[in-house]
């Protein structure tokens, strides 16, 4: 692996254009994007000094936000934006004196100052950095900066994809979702992985299909990811696994920029064992070569800052089927060429699509054309006699490696705008594009491997206003897009209008035609705002919220669209015989649709209850309406059963529109017990309700017309 990085000092006019333009296109909100930091001013006697100036200076950007303490000599800061700031504390009689200190994602650090006495125009700075242990909420969580996202954050199941979310992996409690297997991404906690949550700046970014994370980060524009595992505040729902939260770079008073590439291939990394096992001497072909260039910095200093990432990551993998791919040899299919009752447009097919065997496997299947396919005898693949050959009324059979062409070419373009409007007002605004080209395997043959294009589109922008240091509010819409087109391609059938899935399980299962969960596709338009407040009074900090959300999702999936045709025997589908495993085809491809939509609110007190207990009470209120194609579900009322009663529920079995709960409120109580007062140790404590949301794929399959069978006869 190599990254190359370089600092200059060059304005670029076309970066700046692209920075202001950002303004003009759509726009975003999310969760909790920024981070807290509360602290105790103490003199040299360990007596609480009141009325202490506290100013955080933003070391990048030079933002600075002045607080005062209280009657106890507590302080706190809201909503500060993640990086590394100056805490400069003044008070009259005292020295002036700063600490440096880390503001974390979604962490509410704690940064303790002990003050001498002397003139104020005396200056005393602590250097390093002090302890940021959030030792005042119950949330459990794990942070990495942008250094870790740099250099751990670059592999994923497939080698791609995942980004930075695989860091969560390090976390305790975390583990990949191989033991659990539902859904997407890690199990958080032991849960499944449909019960995660991911935001991008606070924005949704969950699939709404079959759930998961949808848009990527690159690496290199990764400011702080943060997973929340357990306990999370009143602030944070939707699921109830992981919250993970992503945060992208902003720019800073000097302009930085890089040159990097990741570059991995099958021959920098040893021969799995797996591989070793099946006979190969070396990796199959992986390719993975990312790069990209990244630029920031000032547009004007101390007012206005752009960040800009492109990069570019084309992976090339091998193709392979999940089956061995059994055909005649050249003398099998020459012997089924033979047969008078053969349907020319099933061998046809049958001809075109499976290349014949170079050499016989020592197995034959059954073709005996004077029995009636289907009939007592020897259905399958069985081993050939010991003399060699097949016996009379089977054919000689071989299995070919299935090796074709795979790849995924990801194309990503970051851009984020900062602005200091004043003292009291900052914007925030944020694009991300993510483009993906791949080529879907699933199919047992490559002659049905097709081009599947994803398009993923995110911006935010939030404006941050401060009312009084005691009274702040922050206001974020936002928007995210995702297409995906599964195609079928178009494959010609002689008489029929789609080229249908044929399994014929005496050669292995192979299936001739496309993905058989093509053609399919999906778009998932989301729109939200949300609306925080937070009130600092006294050893209380309340915070408020509002967050509304729509949805808009048309989905085309419909099992067997194109017709499922399973036989145990080959001789039955080239003799085109009634499939003896199943022969169904839908009514038609009926077009789902998620829209839905979303209303959450929150209340939230943290309780300084003293410098080394903090109590966190809160209550959060979810109300999520069903899919807007669920409500299809009446139609299958001709399966209504509404004499039967259902045991433990005493209601006839009634197929109806399925309604949303109204009641899903999720109390969260929480203690923070700090022993001490290095702020080095947190003892946390708590208890809280979660609600997940259904995906759609469970109305989705289950959405009339059902499937109906269209059975095939002899001619």
């Amino acid at each position: 692996m190599t990254r190359a990085i370089f600092t200059f000092r060059t304005l670029v006019l076309v970066i700046t254009l692209l920075s202001l333009v950002t303004f003009g296109v759509n726009r975003s909100f999310g969760q909790a994007i920024s981070g807290n930091m509360v602290g105790t001013v103490v003199d040299s006697s360990g007596a609480a000094v009141a009325n202490a100036e506290v100013t955080a200076t933003n070391v990048a950007t030079g933002l600075a936000i002045t607080n005062r303490t209280n009657n106890t000599g507590e302080y706190r800061f809201e909503n500060l934006p993640i990086g590394n700031y100056k805490f400069t504390v003044k008070a009259n009689g005292f020295r002036t004196t700063t600490e440096v200190a880390e503001v974390v994602l979604n962490r509410t650090g704690t940064v303790n100052v002990t003050i001498a006495p002397g003139a104020a125009t005396e200056t005393v700075e602590v250097s390093g950095e002090a302890p940021t242990v959030d030792t005042t909420t119950a949330q459990l969580e794990s942070s990495y900066d942008s250094r870790l996202s740099q250099d751990l954050g670059i592999t994923s199941a497939g080698g791609v994809g995942a980004g930075v979310l695989n860091l969560s992996l390090l976390s305790p409690g975390v583990t990949n979702s191989s033991a659990l297997g539902m859904g997407m991404g890690p199990s958080v906690g032991g849960q499944r992985p449909r019960d995660n949550n991911f935001t991008v700046e606070g924005v949704d970014n969950n699939l709404k299909t079959v759930t998961g994370s949808l848009i990527t980060i690159p690496n290199d524009a990764v400011e702080n990811f943060t997973l929340l595992t357990n306990q999370f505040n009143a602030e944070f729902g939707h699921s109830s696994g992981g919250q993970f939260n992503t945060n992208i770079k902003s720019g800073t008073n000097s302009f930085h920029g890089s040159l990097y590439e990741y570059f991995r291939n099958r021959n920098l990394n040893a021969v799995d064992n797996f591989w070793v096992l099946q006979g190969l001497k070396e990796n199959p072909r992986l390719d993975n070569n990312r790069y990209g260039a990244t630029l920031g910095g000032p547009i004007i200093k101390n007012k206005l800052f752009f960040f800009t990432n492109f990069e570019r990551e084309p992976v090339g993998l091998t193709g392979a089927s999940g089956l061995p791919v059994v055909t005649p040899t050249a003398a099998g299919l020459a012997a089924i060429a033979t047969d008078t009752q053969i349907n020319a447009t099933n061998f046809s097919i049958f001809k075109q699509y499976l290349t014949t065997a170079p050499t016989p496997n020592g197995t034959c299947i059954q073709y005996d054309q004077k029995a009636r396919p289907g009939e007592p005898g020897q259905v399958g693949a069985f081993e050939a006699p010991a003399n060699g050959g097949c016996a009379k009324g089977s054919i000689e059979v071989g299995t070919i490696i299935v090796s074709a062409p795979a790849f995924q070419n990801y194309t990503n373009y970051v851009q984020s705008v900062d602005f200091n409007l004043s003292e009291k007002d900052q914007i925030r605004g944020r694009y991300v594009y993510n483009d993906l080209h791949q080529l879907d395997t699933t199919a047992s043959l490559p002659a049905f491997y097709l081009i599947e294009p994803s398009k993923f589109r995110l911006f935010t922008i939030a404006e941050y206003h401060t009312f009084t240091p005691a009274v702040l509010n922050e206001l974020r819409i936002g928007f995210n897009r995702f297409a995906n087109t599964l195609p079928a391609g178009n494959f010609p059938y002689p008489g029929l209008d789609a080229f249908p899935n044929i399994l014929l399980n005496d050669l292995g299962g192979v299936n001739i035609g496309p993905n058989s969960s093509a053609p399919s596709a999906t778009i998932q338009n989301f729109y939200g705002a949300v609306n925080n407040i937070t009130w600092t009074r006294g050893a209380h900090s309340f915070k408020f919220g509002g967050e509304y959300r729509q949805y808009i999702s048309p989905q085309n999936f419909t099992q067997r669209s194109r017709g499922d045709y399973e036989y145990n025997s080959t001789q039955m589908f080239l003799e085109d015989f009634t499939p003896d495993i199943i022969g169904e085809r839908s009514t038609g491809s009926t077009m789902y649709y998620g829209n839905q939509k979303a209303v959450y609110w929150f209340a939230n007190d943290t309780w300084r209850f003293n410098q080394h207990l903090t109590l966190n009470l809160g209550v959060r209120y979810e109300y999520t309406t069903q899919p807007l194609g669920t409500a299809r579900q009446a139609l299958n009322n001709l399966s209504s059963q509404p004499q039967i009663i259902v045991p433990g529920v005493n209601e006839p079995l009634l197929f109806t529109a399925p309604t949303s709960s109204k009641n899903n409120w999720a109390p969260r109580i929480g203690l923070a017990y700090s022993p001490g007062s290095s702020g080095n140790t947190s003892i946390r404590a708590g208890f809280g309700m979660a609600y997940d949301v259904l995906y759609d794929n469970i109305g989705i399959l289950g959405v009339p017309p059902r499937s109906a069978p269209l059975l095939t006869s002899r001619v």
